[in-house]
């Protein structure tokens, strides 16, 4: 990643003319060690867009989301696996809808699940 980064920042400063940080911080990843703190994540991740105006509670909407691929028709197909998911909650849609609900209520840090 880190690569990747520092190459397209030089490459967006050279094309803007401009110097210094293209990026706020450095790239940072987290071991997911468990199955719960990948389910955890998961469920983080689905409900990022809770944080835009007129998303709270309809996250599944969000365009930019795999969400709604979960939990209705996969537009991807063999792009995108979702079957580690259902392994979890026996193949039932409803079931990875509930417990990512319930995620949202849950105020945890994904931090402290590791």
């Amino acid at each position: 990643m880190h690569r990747i980064l520092v190459s397209y920042s030089k490459y967006f400063n050279l094309k803007y003319e401009r110097r210094g940080h293209v990026f706020e911080r450095t790239f940072d990843s987290k071991h997911l060690n468990d199955d719960n703190y990948l389910m955890r994540a998961l469920a983080y991740i689905h409900l990022n867009p809770k944080d835009f105006k007129g998303r709270k509670k309809k996250e599944h909407r969000y365009e930019w989301s795999s969400y709604q691929d979960y939990i209705g028709e996969n537009r991807w197909g063999k792009l995108l696996s979702t079957e580690f998911a259902f392994e979890y909650f026996e193949n039932d849609k409803n079931s990875l809808r509930d417990f990512t609900e319930t995620a949202r209520e849950d105020d945890y840090e994904l931090d402290s699940l590791s």
